[in-house]
């Protein structure tokens, strides 16, 4: 299974991917000789992992943790101005 670089990514970025996985075990990528990745497929334990796992999605949820840093941030903006204020 031999997958080209897609369009919605830009060559550096899935060249990266590609070498991070590779480490893993996971896909083997074939290169031109300026290093960037022109295709990759799976391993057998790439297709196994992914069988095995097959909603794969990201664990971190970006979006509740921007929101409770954006909270934190504002309750201390809020504590900040009032002991600025206290002191006039």
């Amino acid at each position: 299974m031999s997958e080209n670089c897609p369009d919605m990514f830009p060559a550096y970025v899935f060249s990266g991917c590609v070498r991070s996985l590779e480490r893993k075990g996971l896909v083997k990528g074939a290169y031109e000789s300026g290093g960037n990745v022109i295709a990759a497929r799976l391993t057998k334990e790439g297709e196994c992992y992914l069988a095995e796992y097959p909603e794969l999605r990201n664990p971190i949820n970006w979006a509740a943790l921007g929101a409770i840093i954006a909270l934190i941030t504002l309750i201390v903006m809020i504590i900040g101005l009032f002991i600025a204020c206290c002191k006039f």
